[in-house]
Order: structure tokens, then sequence, then C-alpha cells
């Protein structure tokens, strides 16, 4: 064969081209691999400190490899009867062979120390049994220690030639021969077995003291094998960490201290998770021995570098305790293809990264040769590429130029646009994408080769742009934005025009709402100034009309007093109004005048003190520090605003409370104010009220929530007032904590006297009452109860109906209602708008509680809508009076309802006696047309009479009981029903019930008045003559 030309490529590779036999390559980088003995699988190794190599094959064989003379020598041995196993080169040039008898292996082993130069041998028989595996060790003392079979371990301690064994099994849980024995820098001991690792500490007293460690599934930083095949002390920390290599989990670093593990197995890169053997180099690097190669491990980054058979080694598999560092510091690892020694130190990687091509493209998974439209040229020397939208399916292979160890090229490679990092692969030399989107890509690989040397920069670059479809071009998007700009025109256009119209709508309601609201005020206004102006009216008329009925009346000068204080309630109402009317049509003005302040307005205060006296109520007045002297103010309107604030004070401030008016001067920058305070201790303004308190046609309700309320007309004059004075007026009030009404208007004092006359103080809007004398009535027996929350009214209707009727009055519906109970009236004349409890409240209480629900009533109010009159009707009222009315009307309509009440009892009786003589049901026409509660009490009466009908000792205290209600309750309810007493009413029940009898034909006339509860025959004889008109014997 000869050569045309020979090449050495920057990777160190010999290409040899020949005549007709190809190209031949040459590795020259395998050259720092030797391999002895192929075809021989190695069991051990032993190095000695003459630079040969005891070989040991998997037949027990010996080999001696002497590279000095460049060949096997024959091995010179202890004895030939015996199976040769380790062999030991002690540190004093001393031979120790360790082996077992050919014929005889169960009668333990021997040891033999032989002198190489001299020939002579010293033979020690061991006590443990030997085996294949057994391993020699000599300790930093020169003992020397055996690891046998059955997991025995012994010492022979050459000062005394004696030997020390030491027995495992009990930790290791079976008696097996281990692989790994060693002595570590501390001076303990490490034994390798199938089920752990074994640390031994020799004591003083000659003792070894065990510790195992083993895999806890439970435990991930503990051994996660427990077959241990070989160990070495860390290089950098031998005395603290302890490398050990496993049968299945790879390599474990343990922490001596901890006991914790490290892990590396073929995830971190290890070629296989079984290592055989684990030597140190002189760089601190770890060489081991797997099943799949040798790998060169650095500690201080955790990188592995693998190689392979590829690279010179005997083989890729390795076998266990075949491994030796030479003391010249040669590596020997042996497999089963022979040896692999090498100097680690002469073995460095290429550093040169190689080049990388692209070698083929694929496009929807066809092949692209160049001048095929895509490809104008060959695609390694194609720097860009341009593709439809359709085409978006690209596959690209790629090649290194590193032949070394091409199997072993690794690579890297991303498509920027596509992956956001690189893809390393060490098989796989092909890019695939799939469903790229359209867009400019830039495809990258680079290539470490077989050692991981990359380059700085990619070695190949290729730029991809894939042609979006004619709708996702720039010309699209314009279209596609002008569209989007006139839609979002029209949309804005039509949003404007929706928010516009429901802002209308929504302005629409809320006028409706307001205009409802402002309707509803004034409805509520008027109703309640329409109250405020009747009972004015009604004490006006109704007095006067008394005096024109009787002029010689004795009483007549009170009610023309009367009459006088309601007419000036009526005027100060009306000039309410009429201010307000002046207001809202710009009519009312500022009037300024000189005047003495604190006389104003001590004039007003003392227009309310004979109303504070009457009502129990604690007054005070007076400037706060001194008195404020002359000024020019509108007195008219501020005796107005004070009259105002003053009136509602003493109205909701209880007996026993405080009020006070107080004025003071304060300075706002240069301008003077006049500060006007009214305080009361009243029940509060409650807080939903405060926003609305001086708005128009707003009533006022107490915190409390007691009924009192305004007209709504006096708090809204006040704030115009104050405002037509360039004044404001605020309000502050907690729940049972009072009110306070704060006004301030601008003032200017004066020091002279130069005033107009001030006019009058305002009158008081309640004065005095008088006390009437009331007429001796003409019927002491028919009572009514008058309820009215006007004091004037209720004493004017007090003093009218006393006149025929015994009187009590209640200033309102929960008061009446208690008085009712216990009284038992027979007529209540009530009004309808009271506080606390109002009228139609009051009648619906006496309509539903069984005392009172007989009682007939009658309403007065001011109101006249229908409604009214018709809840009034549905709730039971008996009849309805309006407000002014008339004296002799209100007596006519109290006698026709007691008349009512008086012919409803006869008929009643006479009915029920009519329906006796008959045989008839008891239910009569007249008791149909009382109340369902009053007919179910009668049911109830006569039903506990019938069960008690032959009680002779049964009265009237018994049957109250039976009916859960006082005697006097009783007597007053049976009486307003049927005009009789409880004692009539339970006699004339018993001879009721014994004409039935009678009728019937039931028995003799004594055992009939015996079953009715009667024990004198005579006396019933007589009453039932006298009740029904004949005697019972002729029935």
């Amino acid at each position: 064969m000869g050569s045309t030309k020979i090449h050495c490529d920057r990777n160190g590779l010999i290409w040899i081209g020949t005549n007709g036999y190809g190209v031949r390559k040459y590795n020259l980088v395998n050259q720092f691999f030797q391999h002895f003995l192929p075809g021989i699988s190695t069991r051990q190794l032993c190095p000695d400190r003459n630079g040969r190599l005891w070989i040991w094959d998997n037949f027990s064989n010996i080999k001696l490899l002497d590279e000095q003379k460049n060949q096997i020598a024959q091995p010179f041995i202890a004895d030939n009867s015996l199976f040769h196993h380790d062999l030991l080169h002690a540190q004093d040039g001393s031979f120790w062979f360790l082996g077992e008898k050919r014929t005889a292996p169960s009668e333990g082993g021997a040891l033999i120390r032989k002198n190489e130069k001299t020939g002579a041998t010293q033979q020690f028989r061991t006590p443990i049994l030997i085996g294949m595996f057994s391993q020699l060790m000599e300790d930093h003392n020169g003992d020397i220690w055996i690891y046998g079979r059955e997991s025995q371990l012994t010492r022979l301690d050459l000062s005394s030639n004696k030997f020390s064994s030491y027995d495992f099994s009990q930790y290791t849980g079976a008696k097996e021969i281990g692989h790994a024995l060693m002595e570590d820098a501390n001076g303990h001991y490490w034994i390798g077995t199938p089920h752990g690792l074994l640390r031994g500490i020799l004591n003083k007293a000659d003792k070894m003291d065990f510790t195992l460690f083993k895999n806890d599934p439970a435990n991930r930083e503990g051994l996660n094998n427990n077959f241990i095949l070989s160990m070495h002390d860390d290089p950098r920390s031998p005395k603290r960490f302890l490398w050990i290599g496993t049968k299945g989990g790879g390599l474990n670093l343990l922490d001596k201290k901890t006991g914790n593990c490290q892990h590396f197995t073929m995830e971190n890169g290890l070629p296989d998770d079984v290592v055989y053997g684990i030597l140190p180099d002189s760089r601190g690097h770890l060489w081991l021995s797997t099943n799949s190669g040798l790998c060169k491990f650095t500690p201080s980054n955790k990188h592995f570098e693998n190689y392979s058979v590829a690279d010179g080694l005997q083989d890729n598999e390795f076998n266990t305790l075949s491994f030796a560092k030479g003391f010249d510091g040669r590596l020997f690892f042996g497999g089963v293809n022979g040896i692999t020694a090498f100097v680690p130190e002469k073995i460095a990687p290429n550093q040169q990264p190689p080049k990388v091509f692209i070698t083929r493209l694929k496009v929807n998974n066809k092949q692209i040769a160049a001048g095929e439209g895509i490809l104008s040229k060959s695609i390694e020397y194609t720097q860009s590429l341009t593709l439809k939208y359709t085409q978006n399916h690209i596959t690209l292979d790629f090649a290194a130029m590193d032949f070394a160890s091409a199997a072993k090229n690794q690579f890297r490679y991303r498509l920027k646009g596509a992956d956001k990092n690189w893809i390393e692969s060490t098989t796989a030399h092909t890019a695939n994408y799939s469903n790229l989107l359209p867009g400019k890509y830039l495809f990258e690989v680079s290539s470490g080769g077989a050692h991981g040397v990359w380059p700085a920069e990619p070695a190949a670059q290729l730029n991809i742009y894939i042609r979006p479809p004619w709708w996702r071009t720039t010309f699209a998007y314009v279209f596609y934005g002008l569209v989007l700009l006139v839609g979002l025109w029209q949309l804005n256009r039509w949003q404007k025009q929706r928010i516009q119209l429901q802002q209308q709508r929504l302005f629409e309601q809320k006028e409706i709402g307001r205009i409802r609201e402002l309707e509803q005020l004034k409805t509520d206004f008027f109703a309640n100034i329409t109250h405020e102006l009747r009972t004015p009216i009604t004490l006006i008329i109704e007095p006067l009309r008394q005096i024109l009925s009787n002029p010689k009346a004795e009483n007549w000068l009170s009610k023309v007093q009367i009459a006088e204080r309601s007419g000036s309630k009526l005027l100060y109402l009306v000039t309410q109004l009429l201010d307000l009317a002046k207001i809202e049509g710009g009519a009312m003005h500022p009037e300024l005048q000189w005047g003495s302040i604190d006389d104003t307005l001590q004039a007003v205060a003392d227009s309310f003190v004979d109303q504070a006296q009457r009502k129990g109520i604690t007054f005070y007045s007076g400037p706060v520090q001194q008195a404020l002297g002359m000024g020019c103010f509108d007195a008219d309107k501020l005796e107005k605003i004070a009259a105002n604030l003053l009136s509602n004070a003493l109205k909701f401030t209880p007996e026993g409370g405080t009020v006070s008016l107080n004025w003071s001067q304060e300075l706002d920058g240069h301008k003077q104010l006049l500060v006007m305070e009214v305080r009361d201790t009243g029940p509060g303004i409650a807080p939903e009220s405060i926003a609305h308190i001086f708005d128009r046609f707003y009533t006022i309700h107490s915190a409390t929530g007691d009924g009192q309320a305004g007209t709504g007309i006096g708090l809204a004059l006040c704030k115009e007032l104050a405002e037509i004075m360039q004044g404001q007026i605020t309000v502050e009030s907690e729940p049972g904590q009072g009110a306070l009404f704060r006004l301030k208007i601008l003032l200017q004092l004066v020091s002279t006297h130069n005033q107009l006359p001030l006019p009058e103080p305002p009158v008081a809007a309640e004065q005095t009452l008088p006390i009437f004398d009331l007429e001796t009535n003409t019927n002491a027996q028919t009572s009514v109860l008058v309820v009215e929350d006007n004091a004037e009214l209720r004493a004017f209707l007090t003093q009218t109906l006393a006149k025929k009727y015994l009187v009590s009055s209640a200033e309102n519906g929960e008061i009446a209602f208690a008085m009712a109970q216990e009284q038992i009236p027979d007529v209540v004349v009530t009004d309808l708008m009271m506080p606390r409890v109002d009228g139609m409240e009051l009648l619906q209480l006496l309509k539903g509680n069984l005392p009172t629900s007989h009682i007939p009533v009658l309403m007065l109010t001011a109101r006249t809508a229908l409604e009214t009159r018709l809840e009034s009707i549905k709730f039971g009222a008996d009849a309805y009076l309006q407000k002014p009315f008339n004296t002799l009307e209100l007596m006519a309509w109290v006698d026709n309802l007691l008349e009512n009440r008086r012919q409803l009892q006869q008929r009643i009786i006479k009915e029920k006696k009519q329906k006796i003589a008959l045989l008839a049901d008891h239910s009569t026409e007249a008791v149909a047309t009382l109340s369902a509660l009053d007919q179910d009490f009668l049911a109830r009466l006569q039903q506990a009479l019938t069960l008690e009908l032959e009680n002779e000792d049964l009265n009237v205290e018994d049957l109250a009981r039976l009916m859960f209600i006082s005697r006097s309750q009783l007597h007053r309810k049976l009486n307003a029903l049927t005009g009789l007493s409880s004692t009539e009413f339970i006699r004339n029940f018993r001879l009721d019930q014994a004409m039935l009898l009678l009728k019937s034909k039931s028995g003799k006339i004594s055992d009939i008045a015996s079953q009715v509860g009667f024990r004198n025959v005579k006396y019933f004889s007589t009453a039932f003559k006298e009740y029904f008109g004949v005697s019972p014997s002729e029935v």
C-alpha cells in the first residue's frame, strides 16, 4: 500500500492518502493511553516499588509486567501450594503474599513474608478464612491488615507477630466478602461491604468500635446505595471527606463529621452509575473506572470528562479491584480486555474548539438542494434564508470538524426568536423546528468537541426570514389600523351619544324623583301646616260659638282668652308663610338700623320665660362675657330667627331640661360678627336629618323617635333670613345630647347711642293656659277618654265634655292606651297626629286588645284626605270628625255612640231569649255585629260557664280567673257588651240553660235547678218567672 500524501491537522490527527485503499486516520492523542495484555480480563492489580505491576486474572493466574525490560516476567511466588489472592510491597521492601491452600481452602489462609533478594520467607497462618477477593493493607504503623471472607477483619502486629481479629457481621447482617479496605488520614479504618459502609476505630483495649453508614430512603442526604466498591480520601480535605464508589449509586462524597453525602450520578455527567475504582492524580482530579469507560472528575467545579475505547482504552468495561496507582504516579485500570495505563498529567484535551458547518436543510420534511429555489448555493455557504409562511417546518443538520472522537462531539444550538436558552446535545446532530410563526430568526450552533471546549462566539449562523401572509403584511396592518381608528372613532361617538342619553335619562329620572320628593314634602308640609292651622282655628271658632249660644255663661272670659291666643298663634304661622313667599319673590332685603343688640335679644328671651316655667324647663339668656352695646343690624330678622330657635328648643326639651340663649362678638379677619347660640338638652336630632334640617318643607324628627315634628318652615325661614343678612346658621347635635344652633351675621358696633326705635318683641308661640272650672256632669256613670297633644285643645275638649260625662285626658297615644286598659272608658275621643303613639296606632292597640276592643273610638283630625278616613275605618274607627269641628256635633257623636252601644246590648239580650225559646242556636245577629275579638270573648265566656254550670259556688272572681282577666275588667267588659253586671250575666246564663233543659223535657224541675247551679228550688222558680215571665211548670 503506497501513500500519496500525509497531512496532520490542528487536532493532532494524521491523515494518509493511499493508492486504492482510501484514507487512513491515526489519532496521536490516543497514544497517551497505553494498552497491555489485550484479551485478558484482569481481577486485581498490585504495583511494587520496583516499577513492576503484579496482575491477577479471573482464573487467579499471576503475571508480572516489567516495563523497564519491556516483558512479561515470571513472578516469584511464596508457595506453589497456595492460591495467591493479593500482594503487598511493604514500606520496608518486603513482599507479603496472601493465599489459601489449593487442597483445603476451608482450613484457613496463609500470610507469607518474603525477601526478594535473599529469598527468605516467614509464614503465618491466618485466623480468618481467605477468599478470591481478600485484600491486604499496610497501616501507618507498618502492621498488616487482612480483609477476609464472611465479614472478618484481622491485623498482624509485627511487634508481637500476633493476630487480632474483628467480626463486623452483626452490623451488616450477613457474612459476605467485601471489596474495599483502607485507612484514612485520621487513622480510622473504612470497610466497604455489599450492605453498607463501616468505619472502625481502635480503642485502648485493642477493640474496634464500628459505625455503619447505610442507605435510608427517608434520608436523602445519606448514602444512595449500600454496595460499596471503592473508597479514597478527598485530596483537598482528606480528614473531612471521603469519596465512595458504589454499584448502582454512582459516586458519593461522605462528610465524615456529619454523615451526610453528596451524590454524583449519570444525571450529573458520570458515564455509568457503577464506579469500580477511584484514583487521584497530582492535580486534584479523580479518575474513575466504570462500566462505560473512564472518567476524569474535577471536584472543584463538578466537571466530568469521559473517555471511551475510541480514545485508546482497553475497553469501556472495567473490573472490581482492578485499579492501582504506581509509585511513579502512573494510573492502572484493568478491565475485560487488558489494562489501560497512563500518566494523567500528560493527558490534556484539545483547547481549540472545532469548526461547525450546517450540512443539510429540510423544509416541510423535504430535503432542499442547491439551485432548487430556496437555496441558490450549498447550505454550508448560505448566510440567509427566505421562506413562505407555509414553509414553517425546518430541519437543520450540522457537523463538527473534529474527527479524533467524532462520536463524542458536543453541540449546543438555538434559534433566536423561538428558543430562550441554548439547547445542549451530545448525540444528535439535528435541530428540528415546526409551526414557526412569520418573522425573523437567527440559527446559531457551536461545538465543544469531545472535551467541552466551547468557542466564545457561535461557530455557524444562518438568518431565516419567514414571510408573513398578505393579511399580515405592513400594508395590511396599516389598513387594519385605519379601519380600527375609524371604528374607534365611531365607537367613541356612539359611546358619547349613549353616555349623553344615559346622563339625560338619569338627569330626568333624578329630576322626576326630585320633583316627586318635593311634591311629597309639600304634601306632608301642607298636611302638617293644615293640622297646625286647624287647631288654632278650632280653638277660635268653638269658644266663640259657645259664648254666642250662652252669652251669660260665667266662664266666657277664659273662652275669649283661648280664642285670642289661638288667633295670635295663627297669625304667627301665617306670617312665617308670608315671609317665605317674600323671600322666594325676592321682595325681602336687609333693613339695617341702629339699636341695642343686647336689648333686642333679651326681649326675645323674656317672652319665652313663662312658657319655660310652665314646662318645668330651666332657661338662661344673656351675653357670653360682656354686653355688645349698640350696633347696626336687621332687628326684625334677628328677632324672628331667635324666636324660631327658642320655640323649637322649648318644644323638644322635656321637663327638667335646660335651654339657653347666648350671644357674643367674634372677629373674622377685619370683619365683626355677631354669634348667637341656642342650646337645649332635648333628645337631639336624628343623624339622617342633619343634612336636610334647613330644607324647605322638611319635617324634623327627634333622635329618640318620640314622634314630635315641626311644620317644615321655621328652620328653612331662619336659613333664608340668615343668608339675607350675609350670615349663616349651623347645627351640632348628637342623639341624646341635645342640639346647638349657631347663627353668625355681619355686625357693625358703635359707641354712640343714636339709634332708631326698636320694634316690640314678638309674641311667644305659646302662652299661659287658663284653668277651666268644669261643670258638674249629668251622667257620672259614663266615662270619656280625651287624647290630644295640644294642651289648649285638650283642656277645651275636657271642659266641654265634662258637662255630661266623666272625662279623663292624655297627651299622646302611649299614655292613653295605658289609661284605657285601667279605666275601660265608654268612649275614646282622639286626635290623629300626636307624638310617640299617634291616633292610628292607638286605634289599632285598642281594637286589638281584649279588655278595650269594644270601646267606640271617635277620631278628630285636620286631615281631610279620603285615604286617611278609609284607613281609620279599616282599623275600626266608629266615627270620624274633621277640625275645626262644632261642639254640638262632637257631643252628638258621643251621645250617638253611647246610644248605639246601649241598643246593641238590648238586642243581644232580646235575641238571645228568642233563640232560647225556639231552641235555636245561641248566636244572634246582634252578636255578629261585634268585632271578632268580642265575639270570641263571649263564646269563650259561655264555654267556661257551661263547664262550671253545676258549680253552685261559682262567683265573679272564679269566672275572671277562668277568662285570665281581672274582676274589674270582666265587669266593665260585660257591662259594655251586654249592659249586665258579671253576677247578672252568670245568673241569666244559668236560667237560659234551664229553659233549654225544660224545653227538652230533660227531668224534674228540682233536678234541672240543681243542674244549672241553683241550690234553692223556690228561688230558682222565682228568678225563672221574673226572667222569662212564666214559671218553670208552665214551660
